[in-house]
């Protein structure tokens, strides 16, 4: 990045030097006094009697507007019942043009694929060398202690009597060692005695056949390596030896379930002795391993399968069947239906021949066309001054552009909501820069746009219109901070009549409702009027217009010009602030602006 700074700095230096030549001078000056030439006789040139210069800057505002119009359509024929919603009713009775496929609704596919993923069972691989390895290892260490308590030293009885002599202690502990880092079994003195008496007793062949008895009663049952609160299939497939079946979860054991079944068998096979029980139950445990293996990433592959295998359609509707019947209440199942065959339609018309894309873009660009016209013939006909000053039709533009380009960033970029739009941005640049009648003719032409825009969306439409209108005129003649709260206040109670009056005609919940009023509208009637009046002051700048915001500043006594003349002529001042009053006054009599007439 910085090399890119340097190479244009260099750039720019090399730029700057071949500019100040003199010889290059001359040849910009000869190029600036040919645009200010090709200007004049484009301003000189009357066509129909309009200069050329007026026309040719006219014609670049429409197209402007124009091609940012038709950019916000939709690219495809619309559905033309697009309207009907669940619980409205069908105005005439609609028959399928030809066979299309019945889409699942979002929510309906939804909840197959989570029933498929859920009921694809999970994969268990038995390890069947386990059993054998596990095995072995017991009889490996049965076998190390029987051979310690046989080739023990000299008087073994001697463990019992003299427990404090220090080389059986030693060879004691070593042993515990041994079999710790061995075996991972952690055993005490006093359980490798107990060991020892069974054995004198010739009872430790009995203990380890119980040993190896519970430990096969567990193989047998099978134990998952897993807890199943981890598993939510009610089955899971086992594969062995290549070959799967299918069991049910609740029949196996997991490690929690394996440690209380083992507990049972154990006190059920050696009744009586606590300790005997107490050690045949920890070396039992400590020598087996769960041999149901759970396969994660075989199981995630089936049930991404089973997903994509779940159908997005279910049946058809046949050609020249009936959809709906006029007077009909739309049902879940009819809305569907009817989307399917918007979704159809779509995909029809999109392999049509260039002759239909062709009328259907024409179309769009004679409904844009129709716009800018009746905009500037309204301007021509009750504004004529104003149509013939450029600067303010590129002021009027410009609102259009910021309104348009606004409308693209919440739905195209974004992909918000379409009541996230700020529909009332326009009609209030528009009131606080021109007047409310203008206002009022280009909040009109923008509810009609968004509506198109937004696939003859009537909710947008209507609130761009019934809001828009609140909003000119509640911003008209702000003086103060309590005004602009107000405002704000009216554009809420605009957007909650809309969002009520809409939902409650087309069945919506009181959730929903409240839920689109808090997200969308809320923030938008209080954040558009913030932005709004930020951007008055830009306008003001670059279009030489002057609001009643500007006026209230140049009219504040505190104002240092004014300051300056109480100080330096007290009787000027005076006179101008009586002067000032008396026209404020005459202004308020005829119906003029009064603010205008004491600031100016």
């Amino acid at each position: 990045m910085f090399h890119s700074f340097g190479f244009l700095f260099i750039l720019g230096s090399l730029m700057s030097e071949y500019l100040n030549n003199p010889e290059m001078k001359k040849i910009m000056n000869k190029i600036k006094a040919t645009f200010l030439l090709a200007t004049d006789l484009i301003r000189e040139r009357k066509i129909f009697g309009l200069s050329a210069l007026d026309i040719l800057s006219k014609t670049i505002m429409g197209a402007l507007l124009v091609i940012l119009i038709v950019s916000m359509m939709p690219h495809e024929r619309l559905f033309e019942y697009g309207n009907l919603m669940v619980g409205s009713i069908a105005q005439e009775e609609i028959i399928a043009p030809f066979t299309f496929p019945v889409i699942k609704s979002q929510r309906v596919l939804e909840q197959e694929r989570q029933y498929a993923w859920k009921n694809q069972p999970a994969v268990f691989r038995k390890n069947p060398e386990l059993r054998g390895i596990q095995e072995i290892k017991l009889k490996n260490f049965l076998g190390e202690l029987t051979a310690f308590f046989q080739k023990g030293i000299e008087g073994r009885k001697k463990m019992r009597v003299q427990r404090d002599q220090t080389t059986e202690m030693d060879q004691l502990d070593s042993l515990l060692s041994q079999l710790s880092i061995k075996y991972n079994l952690v055993l005490s003195r006093d359980d490798i005695l107990f060991l020892f008496k069974l054995h004198q007793n010739k009872k430790l062949k009995d203990f380890s056949r119980q040993l190896n008895s519970g430990l096969l009663v567990l193989y047998n049952r099978g134990i998952l390596n897993i807890p199943k609160s981890e598993i939510q299939e009610s089955k899971i497939t086992l594969i062995q030896d290549g070959l799967e079946e299918l069991f049910e979860t609740q029949n196996l054991l997991d490690g929690e379930e394996a440690e209380a079944f083992l507990e049972e068998i154990v006190k059920t096979r050696i009744p009586g002795n606590e300790t005997e029980i107490r050690l045949a139950f920890r070396i039992i445990f400590q020598f087996f391993k769960p041999d149901l293996i759970f396969d994660k990433d075989l199981t995630s592959n089936r049930k991404e399968k089973a997903v994509r295998e779940v159908p997005t359609t279910s049946g058809f509707v046949h050609e020249n069947q009936r959809v709906i019947d006029s007077h009909e209440i739309v049902t879940e199942e009819i809305h569907q239906k009817l989307q399917s065959l918007a979704i159809a339609l779509v995909e029809k018309n999109a392999g049509r021949s260039g002759w239909y894309q062709f009328l259907f873009y024409l179309g769009k660009y004679l409904f844009a066309m129709m716009i800018i016209f009746i905009i500037g013939f309204y301007l021509s006909v009750y504004y004529p001054k104003l149509f013939a000053q450029p600067k303010m039709l590129w002021l009027i533009t410009s609102v259009f552009l910021i309104q348009f380009l606004a409308t693209i960033l919440m739905q195209d970029v974004l992909h918000w909501s379409y009541l996230s739009i700020p529909v009332t941005m326009g009609p209030m640049l528009f009131s606080m820069l021109l007047d409310a009648s203008i206002a009022f003719v280009g909040t009109i032409m923008i509810s009609l746009v968004l509506g198109a825009a937004g696939g003859n969306n009537f909710l947008l439409a209507l609130m761009a219109f019934v809001v828009g209108t609140i909003a000119l005129f509640s911003v008209q003649k702000i003086r103060n901070r309590g005004q602009m709260f107000r405002a704000i206040l009216y554009i809420l109670l605009g957007y909650a009549l809309v969002n009520f009056s809409y939902g409650f005609i087309h069945y919506e919940s009181l959730q929903q409702m409240l839920r689109n009023f808090a997200f969308y509208l809320l923030p938008n009637a209080v954040l558009v009027p913030t932005a709004v009046f930020l951007l008055i002051g830009l306008f003001e700048k670059f279009f030489d217009v002057t609001t009643d915001i500007t006026l209230l500043e140049l009219s504040d006594l505190n104002h240092p010009l004014l300051k300056r003349l109480s100080v330096e002529a007290p009787g000027t001042f005076h006179h101008s602030i009586i002067v000032g009053n008396l026209a404020e006054a005459a202004a308020k009599e005829i119906g003029a602006n009064s603010l205008l007439a004491r600031v100016g």
